[in-house]
């Protein structure tokens, strides 16, 4: 027996379905960041506690931002600047 194979109508309504789920999560990741963020402004984590929940909440994204911030800048102009936030945490057990 072959499966039923759904309709461009189904189709179109898991996707829809697909990308409402999307848009919560990624409201709620926003909320658990923006949280993050005001637990370390109101000095109750560290900056490196505040750097790796929020890569835990939104994997990547610390990344992403932070490789954007130099994009076409060049070696020798990086050779000044700090490593990575959340990678350098990790390596220093939280000292930056």
């Amino acid at each position: 027996m072959n499966p039923r194979v759904p309709t461009p109508k189904e189709n179109e309504e898991f996707a829809l379905d697909l990308i409402r789920l999307v848009s919560r999560r990624v409201k709620e990741i926003d909320q658990e960041v923006t949280t993050v963020g005001t637990a370390l402004s109101q000095g109750r984590i560290p900056p490196h506690i505040a750097l790796q929940l929020v890569d835990q909440i939104a994997p990547g994204c610390i990344d992403a931002v932070y490789l954007s911030l130099f994009e076409g800048v060049s070696p020798e102009q990086l050779s000044n600047v700090f490593a990575e936030p959340v990678r350098l945490a990790q390596r220093t057990g939280g000292a930056t």
